[in-house]
């Protein structure tokens, strides 16, 4: 049997309280003179439910009434450093309190969630899927424009090394057209390596250091050298970008 979210992601945390006498701490039923039994009753079924359901996950903990408060020795710490905190996982001995507790539990999780992601999806792909599909969505709509579209159409036909600038105030529709223009190069082009980014869409597109590593990553992934030759220092990305270009 798989394991549920449930029994994955869900910790339950109880503490008991022993020694407590004063009423202002109690659930009063509706005379506020005496305890609400019913609640209570309530409140322990659905600690035993969660018991039964998540046997492995309930962390319960004794806290004693001590004159104006409780006693917190139940919480514990956690060492200074991260390393020290790691450590503490592999510990038979290792204190169980709150915090340790906790740690150990959610620490696994987050190492499980982090490494998933990153066995899942290359952050490359993610950047160059998530614009394609940003691409589609604003295209999917696009209407006229045809002269401009036949312009860029040519360009790219063409042998002109030369750039071409789509220039337009903001709202005037450019992204919506440069993305029917990707969608016609494709299908007249379909073999072509086409490097797609929409400034600002994603958080990688919107810091210039990590789009210029990204897409001269996408340029080196398609026509050599290897990706580790793309510099991360800005300056060098800079110098290097051109030179991507003319591959």
């Amino acid at each position: 049997e798989s394991e549920s979210p449930a029994d994955k992601l869900l910790k339950v945390v109880q503490r008991r309280l022993y020694d407590c006498i004063a009423k202002d701490y109690q659930d009063l039923g509706e005379q506020m003179s005496r305890p609400d039994t019913e609640v209570r009753e309530q409140l322990e079924s659905l600690k035993n439910k969660l018991r039964g359901v998540l046997p492995d996950n309930i962390y319960e903990y004794e806290a004693r009434w001590a004159g104006d408060g409780t006693t917190t020795d139940h919480i514990g710490t956690l060492p200074d450093t991260l390393e020290e905190c790691l450590e503490l996982r592999e510990k038979a001995d290792a204190p169980s309190n709150l915090c340790v507790d906790v740690w150990r539990g959610l620490s696994r999780i987050i190492e499980e969630e982090i490494a998933r992601l990153k066995k899942d999806e290359d952050p490359l792909d993610k950047e160059i899927e998530d614009h394609k599909k940003f691409g589609e969505d604003r295209a999917k709509f696009f209407i006229g424009r045809a002269g401009i579209l036949k312009t860029i159409g040519d360009y790219v036909r063409s042998d002109d090394r030369r750039p071409l600038a789509i220039w337009g105030e903001s709202g005037s529709g450019k992204s919506a057209l440069m993305a029917r223009a990707a969608q016609e190069v494709h299908s007249e082009l379909p073999h072509a390596e086409m490097v797609v980014r929409f400034i600002g869409w994603t958080p990688e597109s919107s810091d210039i250091r990590s789009l210029l590593g990204n897409v001269c990553r996408q340029i080196s992934r398609a026509y050599g050298p290897g990706e580790e030759t793309v510099p991360t220092d800005y300056k060098e990305l800079v110098d290097d970008f051109p030179k991507r270009l003319a591959l």
